[in-house]
């Protein structure tokens, strides 16, 4: 996607006037706040929620923090934007998300995850068109994240008899020749040679003692240096075959875990099958139990896996956040105790995670629409995708150290 203070520019979205150098501006901003997300990538998942609200809170905290890194540069801009300072706020959250997510690998999966949870609108604003597109680009790089190899496993290669360099006789007898006497063959003096003569000479033997064993040091220890980088590259082409293999391996093993999961329907936390669990622990157990086998990282195939078994146990009607909060709050602990996952508090956006756990507000959830009661299965992907883009924000913040 291009820059995207442009498009909101080129679109009409948004109008900071004829002085070129505004532009500028906005875009130290934008990087100002991008060098935040990196450092505390969680705040890239609250703008990004703020940012795909149709009715945010101007006192959200993403408001402020955009408006602070915006002060810092053009601090008269509230002269321009005194009526809602969000049209141009939320342009700069969009480009730090942008710049952020280009040089970090983690939180570019963590927002794709994230923005899943938001449905498409019908009749889009353009704004929105943008927006949409912004979340499928972050999509669609998830998706190769998951796969086994369609070619099946590569042997792990024999290791190979390493390379080893013959010795340059010809340096090390030059050397030696330099140990034993001052003089060549020729009878010429030659420089740094043994300044002794061998006849009867303590001198003569205890330099060319000196000077010989400086020549055998050296060279051994350059014939082992060249052998144990022939060895280490061996070595190597092995290691890189064998991950392959365990990571192929692991794949396998976790979609067996999920299979059984959804065969068993039985949570192993409460020691019971999900059917006599009330509907809304139900629903919150079988989604932690789920993505504590399927991991941060999963396709389209794991998530269909998780509806149509949700589907067919906690049935279609509809259950509200209500409901599902109050039900996470009385069983916190069993339910998301062993997650290793890091929970905030937040004045303004936040996820239904973090509602459940802490003491934030629901957020309003297909932008701007407040999601108050679903079906089983929308709600279950939606904790989820949430879960799996906190993993990966957290994930995001130690690949920046």
């Amino acid at each position: 996607m291009n820059d995207v203070l442009k498009i909101y520019l080129e679109s009409g979205l948004l109008d900071i006037g004829d002085d070129d150098n505004r532009l500028s501006l906005l875009e130290k901003a934008a990087a100002d706040l991008a060098e935040r997300f990196k450092a505390e990538p969680r705040e890239a998942l609250y703008h990004a929620l703020t940012l795909y609200s149709t009715s945010p809170s101007a006192t959200d905290a993403s408001f402020l923090e955009a408006g602070a890194a915006l002060g810092n540069h053009w601090s008269t801009y509230r002269n321009r934007f005194k009526a809602d300072p969000r049209e141009i706020l939320k342009p700069i959250s969009f480009r730090a998300l942008q710049i952020a997510t280009s040089v970090n690998g983690e939180l570019e999966l963590s927002l794709g995850y994230l923005l899943r949870t938001v449905p498409k609108l019908s009749n889009p604003t353009r704004e929105q068109v943008v927006l949409d597109n912004f979340a499928k680009e972050l999509d669609d790089k998830a998706l190769d994240r998951w796969a086994i190899s369609a070619d099946g496993y590569d042997p792990v290669p024999s290791i190979s008899a390493p390379t080893v360099s013959k010795v340059e006789r010809g340096s090390i007898a030059a050397a030696i020749a330099i140990a034993a006497g001052p003089q060549d063959a020729q009878g010429q003096p030659v420089t740094g040679a043994n300044p002794n003569w061998p006849q009867g000479s303590a001198a003569w033997t205890s330099e060319f003692g000196k000077q010989l064993s400086e020549v055998l040091a050296g060279n051994i220890e350059q014939a082992f240096l060249r052998f144990a980088k022939e060895v280490q590259k061996e070595v190597n082409k092995s290691i890189v075959t064998t991950n392959s293999r365990l990571d192929n391996q692991s794949s396998v093993v976790r979609r067996t875990q999920l299979l059984w999961w959804e065969k068993s329907r039985f949570s192993s936390r409460f020691r019971k099958p999900y059917s006599e669990m009330p509907k809304p622990l139900c629903l919150l157990a079988m989604v932690v139990d789920f993505y504590e086998i399927s991991g941060n990282v999963t396709p389209y195939s794991a998530e269909y896996l998780l509806r149509k078994t949700i589907e067919a146990v906690c049935g279609n009607d509809a259950l509200k956040n209500s409901d599902l909060i109050e039900t996470g709050k009385v069983s916190v602990n069993e339910l998301f105790g062993k997650l290793p996952i890091k929970f905030d508090e937040r004045l303004g956006a936040q996820t239904l995670v973090e509602s459940i756990i802490g003491s934030g507000s629901v957020v309003a959830n297909a932008k701007g629409r407040k999601a108050d009661a679903s079906a089983p299965a929308q709600q279950a992907l939606r904790i989820f995708n949430e879960l799996q883009a906190l993993a990966l924000a957290d994930d995001a913040r130690e690949e920046t150290k």
